[in-house]
């Protein structure tokens, strides 16, 4: 219809670029073509044709209607990973791609108590997922940081998920390439007419995008996922697991941190309190209860102790899988201290049997330090750990170390 029952046609473009819909009464066909012109403009980015159609301006229309398509990609959920910003800003623009490449018809409009209800009709590309799927995705992500100098337990989690997501990305780009196509939906865009003028709801149009695009993760079952893949990793990890306990032991006994950073993601502070931990639980078990004497004597201890466990000797052997996680070998050659225990004895006799701190601790860090210049090794021992998933489902030796502390001093 058009606007010359006014005199000042000025009125009707005022009107059109305020609300956008343009002025008069439409019928059916005119909403259904009307909003089939904005589908195609949006997904075009060229708002034109459908500003003619619309009695409006460009300009107008792309400010009241723009970025329905990115809106529509990013509400399409990827559920089975934690993506970072920048992975979902990748998956967003493939979604984009896809829902403007779709074919969008209009199925009819009716009319409504403050508008009409008009049906667009899209088919939506196939992009179903299943657990399977993702378990293919996680061991290709370990295949690749194998090949990486720092391998796959050198890694991140936030980088294995990188590695994870791009897989993602990849095999769906694949799957759209065979143009699957499921059949077409029918989505219901509201028009509502408001002081002469017609609004095309935006939620509506949003919804119509992203039924675009079909992402079908309802056969992931992420235990099942996590569950698969601890076990390829059981099988073929071993040599991780060797290095990793390497590290681990290094960072405790010889303070050569930057294998527990590198598989650990820790810095060099967080490796340093793992060491800490580890010599003064150490002291506690075998020597003293720190929270019973002063600083002075638990700090000479803790020094002499540090000194002494440089000397030890170790090698992680042989490494095999298990049924539940993995059994590693470790070489120990005991670092034989029961000197300490006969000075302790010497001192007490020596002090008609007097424990106070400064006779009998400074008598066991004066002996420690002279041990740690001439260490003494009893016969090499093998000792077996069990390195199992814990209450997370991450691999750990927890229920074991006591078992490497043991054999590695004799006290």
């Amino acid at each position: 219809m058009k606007c010359n029952q006014y005199k000042a046609a000025g009125l009707c473009l005022a009107a059109a670029a305020f609300l956008l819909a343009g002025c008069g009464s439409w019928s059916e066909e005119d909403a259904a073509d009307r909003t089939l012109a904005l589908v195609r403009a949006a997904v075009s980015d060229d708002y034109g044709p459908a500003a003619e159609t619309l009695k409006t301006d460009a300009d107008t229309l792309r400010e009241e209607y723009g970025g329905l398509v990115e809106a529509g990609a990013a509400a399409v959920e990827v559920r089975a990973l934690e993506l970072s910003e920048e992975s979902r800003a990748g998956f967003d623009t493939f979604f984009e791609e896809l829902i403007r490449g779709a074919e969008y018809e209009a199925a009819g409009a009716e009319k409504t108590e403050d508008g009409f209800a008009v049906t667009i009709h899209v088919r939506p590309i196939d992009l179903s997922v299943t657990s399977e799927d993702l378990v293919s995705f996680y061991k290709e992500a370990y295949y690749q940081a194998e090949e990486t100098a720092e391998g796959f337990y050198g890694t991140s989690t936030e980088e294995e998920m990188e590695i994870i997501a791009g897989l993602y990305l990849d095999s769906l780009k694949a799957r759209s390439a065979e143009e699957l196509y499921r059949k077409a939906v029918p989505v219901t865009i509201h028009i509502v007419r408001e002081d002469g003028s017609y609004h095309f709801n935006r939620e509506d149009l949003t919804l119509l995008f992203q039924s675009a695009v079909h992402l079908d993760e309802e056969e992931v079952d992420i235990e099942e996922v996590d569950r698969q893949f601890t076990s390829f990793l059981i099988r073929e990890s071993a040599n991780s697991q060797k290095l990793w306990l390497q590290a681990e032991l290094d960072c405790i006994y010889k303070q050569e941190y930057m294998g527990f950073m590198k598989y650990y993601n820790a810095d060099i502070e967080e490796a340093r309190q793992e060491h800490d931990f580890n010599v003064r639980y150490i002291m506690q078990k075998y020597l003293l209860n720190p929270d019973d004497y002063s600083d002075e004597y638990v700090e000479k201890i803790y020094t002499a102790l540090e000194k002494n466990m440089l000397n030890c000797k170790y090698t992680v052997d042989d490494v095999t899988g298990t049924d539940e996680g993995y059994a590693v070998t470790v070489i120990i050659e005991p670092l034989n201290m029961q000197g300490i225990t006969t000075e302790i004895s010497r001192v007490l006799a020596e002090n008609g049997g007097s424990r106070d701190e400064a006779s009998v601790y400074g008598a066991v860090a004066q002996a420690m330090d002279n041990m740690a210049s001439a260490p003494v090794y009893d016969d090499a021992v093998s000792v077996v750990v069990r390195i199992l998933p814990d209450e997370n489902g991450q691999l750990s030796i927890e229920e074991d170390w006591d078992l490497l502390r043991d054999a590695m001093i004799i006290w």
